[in-house]
């Protein structure tokens, strides 16, 4: 089955699964069905094939998408940040004192390939540029800690371009899953999803050469990551240093499924059924569904 035919396949089963389920629940049942499945198709492709054999197929499918785009301006200004800054030792007449800069010039632009880190996007040992467009969203992006200093600077695009906009989502929720598979946060236990998302943004640079606009998902802005760096030059003398003096979190609670089967009445229960998991969860199951029914007995008990 291609691609295209797998994708469908997905749809149609988030379809079924919400046709079943409450009309509140409706949009959260199918938004939740599609998008681990398309998780999971990519990264079973991904575990069983090399991504050179997948090449084509993803290529294809995202060609024929017709994928929404966006056009940067010539002189448009992005951010890039690094962490830490320039520190020279000289002498001020007399005395011996150390000069605090930022980073500048060729310290604060991509990295020369040879000593790249692979990244979201990029392999190791290719460069591409990382850009936010505002400085709080830069701060943001490289995670900068309370009390520690980075350097920013401004880049400006040398002429019209155009990217792939995926911020565009309309109704189109297939982009917006896409968008959270590219996205999603990554820590050590779990960095090989970098691979899927590097393999993600060779596909869709083989369709646009210049780079990809998306929404950040550390703070209120956007990001572009430009496969050209040169595209972008960076702004003589803007080069400034930053420091944190106040991190907001802004957090919501997520409704877990006890809570979750707590609100569908005394007759829905979670199940141990699941093709893909083993007998070995019936216990783990037994006991959620003893919680859900203490939830339940705590909400009649505070309203009775």
């Amino acid at each position: 089955m291609n691609l295209s035919d797998r994708i469908e396949k997905a749809k149609n089963i988030a379809d079924a699964l919400s046709n079943c389920t409450l009309t509140e629940h409706k949009t959260f049942v199918w938004n939740y069905s599609f998008q681990s499945d398309l998780k999971k198709i990519v990264n079973d492709d991904l575990t069983y094939n090399n991504p050179d054999s997948l090449f084509e197929q993803y290529r294809e499918y995202f060609k024929a998408k017709i994928l929404p785009t966006k056009i940067i301006d010539t002189n448009t200004i992005f951010y890039r940040g690094r962490i830490g800054n320039e520190v020279i030792w000289g002498a001020e007449d007399d005395y011996n004192r150390n000069f605090i800069l930022p980073y500048y010039q060729k310290e604060i632009k991509a990295p020369p390939p040879i000593y790249t880190n692979g990244g979201r996007f990029n392999r190791q040992g290719i460069s591409y540029l990382y850009l936010a467009d505002t400085i709080e969203t830069c701060l943001a992006e490289i995670h900068l800690q309370i009390g520690q200093n980075c350097s920013i600077g401004e880049f400006k695009c040398g002429e019209q371009i155009e990217v792939i906009d995926l911020t565009k989502f309309n109704d189109d929720v297939e982009i917006k899953t896409w968008l959270e598979i590219l996205t999603q946060p990554v820590h050590d236990g779990t960095k090989h999803i970098y691979n899927i998302t590097r393999f993600l943004a060779d596909v869709f640079k083989s369709i646009n050469n210049n780079g990809i606009y998306f929404e950040s998902v550390q703070a209120e802005g956007h990001n572009i990551v430009c496969f050209e760096p040169s595209l972008f030059q960076l702004v003589e003398y803007s080069e400034k240093i930053y420091t944190a003096t106040k991190i907001k979190y802004v957090y919501q609670q997520v409704e877990d499924s006890i809570r979750e089967y707590s609100k569908k009445g005394n007759s829905k229960y979670i199940n141990s059924y699941n093709e893909y998991e083993d007998e070995k969860n019936e216990k783990k199951f037994e006991y959620l569904n003893n919680w859900i029914e203490n939830e339940r007995n705590r909400k009649r008990r505070h309203n009775p």
